[in-house]
């Protein structure tokens, strides 16, 4: 999106798209800085394709190649969120002014929104690979419903590049309308391949070759991105621009999902203290989220039966709530709500 484009976004007309903060960027700093962030996340990111690669070249296990993948986003965003808070301006840390113009700027709270949903990604990741089946201290990650959360908030990050601010022109809104493209593709067909559990061959799964070329292409696009410099750096308005309530949704999307992470840890690690506080309100709603993972899970299996395969998971089937694993859930629970 190329903001000097959209004056008709401001919602009020004293409303400023533009606004200036003195002294925080000398000629060309901010270009320069945020020229080597692009580089750092795209070599990040690369990481975990390469992760996805020794798996397909039988180089390594699929817990590691989810350990690797993970790992990468998570660096890739934290490294983002310490980029807007104290690399992209360190001398003006102390003095709070990098905070405040962050908060202000549409494109870094972009920039902290699409941390937040990278961080989020990662972690899914790690504990599928750390958790293990059910039988493993009650505690698992192997729901294909996981994969679908997954999806959402690393689909959610080729979004927000589709709406990214640019001060570029024509060549910075193509770069990031491709990016955000690529990353959205790669994320859904990503989550189509974990759905079938990675066909040994090639040949059985072409999903996980477009998400590859995709996650390439995205971070070739992150490494070779050029921002011109500027005498005089200029943040975007994030109350008068259109895409601010996307954002924020962003920002739900990702606390929403760790909020469900924990719950669930939570739930499996302490059941009686669950059941003390929450009591049956709480078993109504991991009923409805039950529910709908069951219909997701038929959904996606529709989708991988439309690329040519059944979509199956590490026992074979598609993980849609019916599985031996899930009724043994179900017949736990119920037996906790009988003894406590």
């Amino acid at each position: 999106m190329d903001v000097a484009s959209n004056p008709a976004n401001a919602s009020h007309p004293s409303c400023e798209l533009h606004f200036v903060v003195e002294g925080l960027w000398g000629p060309g700093v901010y270009a320069s800085r945020s020229q080597t962030a692009h580089k750092v996340i795209g070599c990040m990111l690369l990481v975990g394709v390469l992760g996805w690669a020794a798996h397909i070249m039988q180089s390594a296990s699929l817990e590691r190649a989810y350990v690797i993948s993970g790992m990468s986003l998570c660096f890739a965003g934290s490294y983002l969120g310490l980029w807007v808070l104290i690399f992209s301006a360190p001398e003006h840390v102390l003095d709070g002014l990098v905070w405040s113009y962050a908060e202000r700027d549409l494109v870094q709270q972009q920039h902290l929104a699409i941390s937040c949903l990278a961080v989020t990604g990662g972690v899914l990741e790690i504990l599928w690979a750390v958790c293990g089946s059910p039988q493993r201290g009650g505690l698992s990650f192997r729901h294909d419903g996981w994969h679908v959360l997954w999806a959402m908030n690393e689909a959610m990050i080729g979004v927000l590049f589709l709406i990214h601010p640019q001060h570029s022109g024509p060549r910075g809104v193509v770069i990031h309308t491709s990016l955000g493209m690529c990353m959205a593709y790669a994320a859904m067909f990503l989550m189509v391949s974990k759905i079938k559990g990675f066909p040994p061959s090639i040949d059985e799964d072409f999903t996980v070759m477009m998400a590859g070329t995709a996650q390439v292409i995205a971070c070739a696009l992150l490494v070779a991105y050029r921002e011109p410099p500027e005498e005089v750096h200029k943040g975007v308005n994030k109350w008068c621009n259109g895409a601010w309530p996307l954002t924020i949704g962003a920002y739900c999307l990702a606390f929403v999902s760790q909020g469900i992470i924990l719950t669930h840890i939570g739930w499996n690690r302490y059941p009686s203290l669950f059941n003390r506080v929450c009591g049956s309100g709480l078993e109504g709603v991991i009923g409805c989220l039950d529910s709908c993972c069951a219909i997701g899970g038929r959904f996606v299996q529709s989708f991988c039966t439309i690329f040519g395969h059944r979509g199956r998971s590490d026992s074979g089937s598609i993980n849609d709530g019916s599985s031996p694993s899930h009724a043994h859930r179900r017949r736990r629970r119920r037996r906790r709500r009988g003894g406590g």
